[in-house]
C-alpha cells in the first residue's frame, strides 16, 4: 500500500540496504542495527551526545540544538537537514540508539529536550519522561488553559493524569480517557482507567462507562461485558 512504502521510504532515510531490509522483513534485523551503530564508534563525546538526544527526541529540532556538530553529522551521514531543523537520517539508527542507552541516561536527555522545545505538549511529555513530574504536571495544567484543540488537549490532559499526585488525579484520570476517547484513541484511555477510580459514585460511573465503551471499540467485548457487569 502506498502507506506501507511511506513508512519505509521515511524510516529508511533512503538507504539501499535499509530499504530492502524493512521491505522484505517490516523491521531491521539485530545485525543490521549493529552495523548502524558502529557508524557511532568514530564520534567524539559531543558529536555522539547529538546524536543521542535526536534519536530521544524522536522528531526533528532546531539546528542550534545540536551545537556546532551539526555539519559533521551532516557530511558523515547520521543526520539531515528539514528546513531550519536538523533529524536522524535514519530511523532505524533512532531506535539503535536509544535500545543502547541506559536510563539515567535517557532521563538527562528528556530532561534537556524539555528545557530545548517550545511546544508545551512535548517539553509536558519530556519532564514527565525526566522523571520531573511536578514540571510535567505545571506545564500540561498550564497548557490547557490556552488550547481547545482535541488532540492537543487530550495529549495534555493525558500527561497532567500520569504525572499529578494530588487529589485531581482520578478527576484528571477520567477527562484524560474521556478525551482520549473522543479523538479515536480507546487503547490510550483503556491505559489510564487500568485501576480503580476512587471518589465521588458519579466519577466512578462515568470512568467505568468511558472503560467499558472504550474496551468495546478495542475488540475487547468480553472485558466492556465484565466492566458493566462490575459497575451495577
Amino acid at each position: 500500500s502506498d502507506q506501507a512504502i511511506a513508512r519505509v521510504v521515511d524510516r529508511s532515510g533512503g538507504n539501499p540496504l535499509l530499504i530492502e531490509e524493512l521491505a522484505l522483513r517490516g523491521r531491521g534485523s539485530t545485525s543490521l542495527a549493529r552495523a548502524l551503530l558502529r557508524q557511532l564508534d568514530n564520534l567524539d563525546a559531543d558529536e555522539r551526545q547529538a546524536v543521542e538526544l535526536l534519536a530521544v527526541a524522536g522528531r526533528p529540532l532546531p539546528r542550534d540544538a545540536i551545537g556546532r556538530t551539526g555539519q559533521r553529522l551532516i557530511e558523515l551521514g547520521l543526520v539531515r537537514e528539514e528546513g531550519e531543523q536538523i533529524t536522524t537520517r535514519h530511523a532505524l539508527i533512532a531506535e539503535a540508539v536509544v535500545d543502547g542507552l541506559g536510563d539515567d541516561v535517557k532521563r538527562d536527555h528528556h530532561g534537556r529536550l524539555a528545557g530545548i522545545l517550545t511546544d508545551p505538549t512535548e517539553q509536558a511529555r519530556h519532564f514527565a519522561a525526566s522523571g520531573d513530574r511536578t514540571a510535567a504536571t505545571e506545564v500540561a495544567m498550564a497548557a490547557l488553559a490556552t488550547t481547545t484543540e482535541p488532540r492537543v488537549r487530550a495529549a495534555l490532559l493525558a500527561v497532567a493524569a500520569e504525572t499529578s499526585d494530588g487529589p485531581e488525579e482520578p478527576t484528571l484520570r477520567v477527562r484524560a480517557a474521556q478525551a482520549l476517547w473522543a479523538i479515536g484513541d480507546p487503547a490510550g484511555a483503556i491505559r489510564l482507567l487500568r485501576d480503580p477510580i476512587t471518589g465521588p459514585d458519579e466519577l466512578k460511573a462515568l470512568g467505568s462507562s468511558i472503560l467499558a465503551t472504550s474496551l468495546e471499540e478495542d475488540g475487547r467485548s468480553g472485558e466492556a461485558w465484565a466492566e458493566i457487569e462490575l459497575a451495577r
